[in-house]
C-alpha cells in the first residue's frame, strides 16, 4: 500500500478490507473463492493447484505429556465452537474458513504443513 513491496502473502483477513478499498489487487485466494473477494480466482482456477495447500492456520497447542482428559475437554469445547452459529458468522465475516480438526488431525495437519514449508524453504535456498 505504502509502494514498498511487490507481492506479498497475507491471510485474508488481513487484506480483505484493503483489497475491497482498491488499495491492493488480490491475485488468488486460498484455498477457496471468497465471498469478500469475488473476483479474486482461488488457487486451482489462477493454475496453482499445488497453492490451495498454503493457508493461514491457528492450533491450540499444549505441552508434551498432556492428560488425556485435559485434550477431550478441550477437543469437546472446540467441537461445541464449530457448531456455535455466532461463532461462525463472525469467522466469516472476517473472511476465515474454518477447519476444526481432531487433536490426531491437528497433529497430521502441523507435521504435513511442517513437511512442505521445510522442503519450500530448501527449495528456495531458504534453509541450508
Amino acid at each position: 500500500m505504502g509502494g514498498q513491496v511487490d507481492f506479498a502473502c497475507n491471510n485474508a483477513p488481513t487484506v480483505i478490507a484493503q483489497a475491497q478499498g482498491g488499495r491492493v489487487r488480490p491475485l488468488l485466494v486460498t484455498p477457496q473463492r471468497l465471498k469478500e473477494l469475488p473476483d479474486a480466482p482461488s488457487a486451482k482456477e489462477a493454475g496453482f493447484p499445488d497453492m490451495e495447500k498454503i493457508v493461514g492456520w491457528t492450533a491450540l497447542m499444549g505441552p508434551a505429556g498432556l492428560s488425556k482428559p485435559i485434550v477431550d475437554k478441550w477437543a469437546d469445547v472446540f467441537q461445541k465452537l464449530a457448531k456455535d452459529p455466532d461463532w461462525q458468522a463472525g469467522n466469516a465475516r472476517i473472511g476465515g474458513i474454518a477447519a476444526i480438526r481432531s487433536p490426531a488431525e491437528t497433529e497430521k495437519y502441523v507435521r504435513e504443513q511442517y513437511e512442505m514449508y521445510s522442503k519450500l524453504a530448501a527449495a528456495l535456498g531458504m534453509r541450508q
